[in-house]
């Protein structure tokens, strides 16, 4: 037993006992067969180990066990990193494409609304200028011209205090006038409305503001110029360019504007008061 112990080592003792059990087995009958005895079964019950030894063993045990328990650690922490990292890169992919399709199918979208509102912009001009050519469209076009300029020139003082207006602002007819010169002159080859020897709006009369002073007739007074009082006289429009319908429109629309004129020296009459009245305060002060 002592020679076939000797030749393994501790560990393998608990691990290799039932071969351990046949090997002392053959060594036991060769050594008793000149006696005549046979050994037919040879069997280990225990080992006694001092108590040192069963200590570093069970140290060399449980250092194991955490060796590999450490091993089995790292190994899912990197199969984790592994499919946290593929599952990451398939995201992305997925994400590049679906905004690459998104960017396709925007730049299309937009290419084809171009071309659409090209193609009803190009039959929009067809349409006009087929309706030109008709019996009083041009009369319509005019309307459609004056009728866009004075609402530009109305709108300008309603989305800021800043107005940047032309030098002949305050003549409306002239206004519309050039307006419709303007379309005259496009239009010239194609028609011949207008064109008289007079060359045009000679008699033409508009809508304008007055100031009457009721306490002194000397408007340029700039101390009195708060008691001026404001109305609105109405003069027909009388034009060769304009036939009897479009000059009432253009009519309405010029007293809408000389309305708003009204209302912006009124504003100003308050504005200077406030002046005035802060100054005072400031002088007292």
């Amino acid at each position: 037993m002592r020679s076939e112990i000797g030749k393994i080592i501790l560990d393998n003792v608990f691990k290799e006992r039932e071969a351990l059990n046949f090997q002392i087995v053959q060594a036991l009958g060769k050594a008793s067969e000149p006696w005549g005895i046979e050994c037919l079964r040879y069997e280990i019950r225990d080992v006694q180990v001092p108590q040192k030894i069963k200590e570093a063993m069970q140290m060399q045990v449980e250092a194991e066990r955490k060796k590999r328990a450490s091993i089995l650690e790292s190994e899912g922490q990197r199969e984790a990193a592994i499919n946290r990292a593929e599952g990451l890169k398939r995201s992305q992919v997925l994400e590049s494409e679906g905004h690459q399709i998104q960017i396709v199918n925007k730049a299309s979208g937009e290419a084809e609304a171009i071309q659409r509102l090209a193609e009803a912009r190009a039959q929009s001009i067809q349409t006009i200028a087929r309706a030109i050519g008709t019996k009083r469209g041009a009369d319509a076009v005019q309307l459609t011209v004056a009728e866009q300029y004075i609402e530009a020139f109305s709108a300008l003082a309603k989305t800021t205090n800043t107005v940047l207006l032309p030098s002949h602002s305050g003549d409306v007819a002239s206004m519309v006038t050039q307006a419709l010169t303007i379309f005259k002159s496009l239009d010239q080859p194609k028609t011949n409305i207008g064109n008289d020897n007079d060359g045009g709006c000679n008699d033409e009369s508009y809508s304008e503001v007055v100031a009457d002073q009721q306490s002194n007739p000397n408007v340029n007074n700039k101390n009195d110029s708060d008691k001026r009082e404001y109305k609105t006289i109405t003069y027909p429009i009388k034009s060769r360019l304009l036939s009897k319908p479009i000059q009432q429109t253009i009519q309405r629309y010029i007293q809408k504007i000389m309305n708003l004129t009204v209302f912006q020296n009124n504003f100003e009459k308050i504005l200077q008061k406030i002046r005035k009245d802060k100054a005072s305060i400031v002088k007292k002060d």
